[in-house]
């Protein structure tokens, strides 16, 4: 069974100010609107197949959330990726990934080939997957501590917002004068109450045609279609039509 949930508010900004900014906006409208509350993180373009499995896992580090940490989570790694930040753990997760949080150690930027084989053998590392979990009361403190003027200005732009149907539209004036910064180098590489939960499911962030064809089902030619296309002649192909027609 599917269940669908309607959003309650959708935040449009004026201009891409990357996810510090996005992130930050979505705490102050979520805390204005319902108080300290338990905030989610995820990117749209992730594909989680067991969502039940994703789904125990969030709730088994809610209570780390709750106690003022922010929760990142990491993927179990099933081969040696170069396109993904990696996170250090400080001890090794248990044999059956059981969600048990722990404190992070460090982070790691995209490694190298044979940085990263180093890190996929040594068991102490996880995908970074770039999905977190804080209370808002937390992530706002961060953001006070480490990004006052983003904060501040954020606030400005809900001050001068505007309601549009189901629509919040942040006033472009202050939203402009924001930096332009990844959420991981504005709070996270510099916070020290960062916790990993690792989750062993499947999880691909679809971040290259390569991540979009291990997702797909392959015919007996190896022709992986999506959409209205019609494969004439092809082999290992990947077909991707985004029109109706």
């Amino acid at each position: 069974m599917v269940v669908e949930i309607a959003p309650q508010n959708i935040l449009i900004e004026p201009s891409a100010r990357n996810t510090a900014a996005a992130i930050c906006a979505a705490a102050v409208a979520l805390d204005i609107q319902n108080g300290d509350s338990l905030m989610l993180v995820a990117p749209s373009d992730h594909v989680i197949p067991d969502a039940k499995k994703f789904r125990t896992t969030v709730e088994a580090a809610a209570d780390t959330a709750l106690d003022g940490k922010i929760v990142t989570f990491g993927i179990r790694p099933d081969n040696a990726e170069t396109g993904y930040g990696w996170l250090e753990l400080t001890s090794q997760p248990s044999s059956d990934f059981a969600p048990t949080p722990q404190p992070l150690s460090s982070f790691v930027e995209k490694p190298d080939a044979e940085s990263a084989e180093t890190l996929l053998s040594g068991g102490m590392h996880l995908w970074n997957a770039g999905i977190f979990l804080f209370s808002t009361s937390t992530i706002l403190k961060a953001f006070n501590e480490f990004m006052p003027e983003t904060l501040s200005r954020v606030h400005d732009a809900f001050g001068a917002a505007e309601t549009d149907l189901g629509f919040t539209r942040l006033a472009a004036e202050p939203w402009l004068l924001l930096e332009d910064t990844s959420i991981d180098y504005a709070v996270m590489e510099r916070a020290l109450n960062l916790y990993v939960m690792p989750y062993g499911g499947s999880w691909s962030d679809l971040g290259d045609w390569q991540a979009i064809w291990r997702e797909g089902e392959a015919d007996g030619d190896g022709v992986i279609k999506s959409g209205p296309s019609t494969a004439l002649d092809c082999k290992n192909t990947l077909l991707q039509a985004v029109s109706d027609t």
